[in-house]
C-alpha cells in the first residue's frame, strides 16, 4: 500500500486543499462529490462537510443535490432493447433513503442546520439565504456568481449545467426522449431512464474548454481530482454551444 493510502486524510488536510482551490468565506459554492475518491477520511463524509463550512462560513452558501433518486440501476437485456442507456428508481417525495447523489450530499442534507427543498429535484442548502437557495435550485448559485466545486467527479455531475439547456433545441431533445411503450413500462413518477447515445461527450468538451481559457482550478485533496469552476461562465459556455452548433457539440446530425 501506498503511504498515500495508509494516512488518514484529515479535516485540515482537506481545508487546505478547498483553499489551494480558492475557496473563502462569504462563497457561494455547488458541491458535488465522491467520497470515496479521496481515499481514507478521517471521520468520513462529516469532516468533508466540516471542512466546507469551516471554509465558507455561515456568511457564504453551500449548495448541494438531495434528488430523491437511487444510485444508477444495473440495465437488463429487455432495458437495452428498448434503447435505455440508464435509469434510476423515483422515490416518494421527501424520501430519506440513501440517494444517487453520495453519501457526502445525503449527509449533509440530513444535518439539522442545513434547509432542504422539496421535489424530485430538490436541493439542500447550508449558511446565508439557505431557505432561498434551497427553493430555487441552481437559478440563485447562477445569478451569484457562485463556483462549482467537483471533488473526485467531473462536470457530467455538474447540476447546474441544466440551467442552458432551455437553449437545446428540440431536434436534440427528441435524441433523448423515451418512446411512448418505454414510458408505459418506466412512469416517470416512478422512475427517470435516458435513451439515445451520443457520439462525442460535449459536457466534457465544456469542462475541456472552461480549462484552456483558463477558468478552472485543479487540486488533489487524497487521492481525489478536484476542481473548481465559475458557474455562470461554464454554464454559458454551455448555452453558446447549444446556441451556435449543438449537433458539433455531441458529434450529431441535426
Amino acid at each position: 500500500m501506498t503511504q498515500e493510502a495508509i494516512i488518514p486524510l484529515t479535516r485540515g488536510d482537506i481545508e487546505q486543499g478547498l483553499r489551494r482551490l480558492g475557496l473563502s468565506a462569504g462563497r457561494c459554492v455547488e458541491v458535488h462529490s465522491s467520497l470515496s475518491r479521496f481515499g481514507f477520511v478521517q471521520g468520513g463524509a462529516d469532516t468533508v462537510i466540516d471542512a466546507l463550512m469551516h471554509v465558507i462560513g455561515p456568511e457564504g452558501t453551500i449548495v448541494m443535490s438531495a434528488y430523491t433518486v437511487s444510485k444508477i440501476m444495473d440495465l437488463t437485456d429487455e432495458d437495452r432493447a428498448n434503447g435505455l442507456t440508464c435509469k434510476v428508481q423515483v422515490y416518494p417525495d421527501g424520501s430519506d433513503l440513501p440517494s444517487g447523489m453520495g453519501v457526502i450530499a445525503d449527509t449533509f442534507r440530513r444535518r439539522a442546520d442545513v434547509v432542504t427543498g422539496s421535489g424530485t429535484l430538490r436541493v439542500a442548502a447550508w449558511g446565508r439565504d439557505a431557505d432561498r437557495y434551497a427553493e430555487s435550485a441552481y437559478s440563485l448559485v447562477y445569478e451569484n456568481h457562485g463556483t462549482a466545486l467537483l471533488l473526485g467527479v467531473d462536470i457530467n455531475r455538474m447540476s447546474s449545467m441544466h440551467l442552458a439547456e432551455t437553449d437545446m433545441p428540440a431536434w436534440l431533445w427528441a435524441r433523448f426522449r423515451p418512446s411512448p411503450s418505454v414510458c408505459r413500462l418506466y412512469p416517470d413518477d416512478q422512475w427517470y431512464v435516458e435513451t439515445g447515445i451520443t457520439r462525442e461527450p460535449g459536457w466534457n468538451k465544456i469542462q475541456a474548454t472552461a480549462i484552456s481559457m483558463g477558468l478552472v482550478r485543479e487540486q488533489r485533496i487524497g487521492r481525489a481530482k478536484c476542481m473548481a469552476m465559475p458557474v455562470r461562465e461554464v454554464v454559458d459556455l454551455y448555452r453558446d454551444a447549444l446556441r451556435r452548433s449543438p449537433g458539433a457539440l455531441f458529434g450529431l446530425d441535426a
